[in-house]
């Protein structure tokens, strides 16, 4: 568990060394395709594999799903677009891929723990400071 939480962090925070070749392979693709619906299908055949070894590969070697990465990209994505204190926080989860802004304030508290609002409001706070 505790190689997995220190996994999740070195994902979110973008500095996971990637020794598999599959799997450096598909992150490229998810990183190059993140503000596009993205199938676990699409990204399976893509390294020419099939989707369960692509999510044991993921779990195995990331500590974590497939879905859940891409959602931690669009995430992170969206955070870059969240310094623009006057950009609308459904412009951001469309600019980020996700197709439901909701959905994107939902996962965004989930894994932030602030909405994408709160957040934007801090960063505007800290640069006024």
């Amino acid at each position: 568990k505790i190689v997995q939480s220190q996994t999740l962090k070195g994902v979110t925070e973008g500095n996971v060394r990637i020794t598999n070749l599959s799997l450096l392979q598909v992150v490229t693709f998810i990183r190059e395709n993140i503000t596009n619906k993205i199938e676990l299908k699409t990204i399976a055949k893509n390294a020419g594999l099939s989707t369960s070894t692509l999510y044991r590969l993921f779990k195995n070697e990331m500590g974590i799903s497939p879905v859940e990465f891409i959602i931690l990209e669009k995430i992170k994505l969206a955070k870059r677009y969240l310094t623009n204190k006057d950009i609308y926080i459904k412009n951001v989860s469309y600019e980020a891929g996700f197709e439901d802004s909701n959905y994107f304030i939902r996962m965004f508290k989930h894994y932030e723990g602030i909405t994408p609002k709160q957040y934007q409001q801090l960063l505007h706070k800290k640069q006024l400071n």
